[in-house]
């Protein structure tokens, strides 16, 4: 069986927005695994068309963040069942998101998807995301 969550990220903290949207899905497995959907950035074809820009640097950095908060959440959260867990969705703007909000939105989604609490869950902080 798995689970699907989604974490949105949406403060203004310290006068600076953040916002970022991460959606994961975990499903049991042997043992702990990330992994990246097949159209993680698909959203923008139904928000700017056939031909909306998908890929590139920025891309990479923010599917690399949500990649690293799953796996701070996996690394944190032991003894308990093991998962796979896939990222399937990232929403981001150029604007809003700063360094660290999609690691934290990830992290927190990766949480709600296994059933799990963190003793001290990464947070948000006047200088970003901090990662206990």
């Amino acid at each position: 069986m798995s689970r699907t969550a989604t974490h949105h990220l949406k403060r203004y903290l310290a006068g600076h927005p953040h916002y970022a949207s991460v959606t994961v899905e975990a499903k049991p497995a042997a043992h702990d695994e990330v992994a990246v959907g097949d159209d993680v950035y698909g959203w923008r074809r139904d928000v700017y068309g056939p031909n909306a820009a998908i890929g590139g640097t920025d891309d990479d950095r923010m599917l690399a963040e949500a990649v690293e908060g799953v796996r701070y959440v996996l690394a944190q959260s032991v003894p308990r069942d093991r998962f796979l867990v896939t990222v399937t969705r990232v929403l981001e703007t150029l604007a809003d998101t700063n360094v660290g909000d999609v690691k934290l939105a990830a992290a927190l989604a990766c949480c709600e998807a296994i059933g799990i609490t963190l003793a001290d869950p990464p947070r948000l902080e006047p200088g970003g995301a901090l990662f206990p």
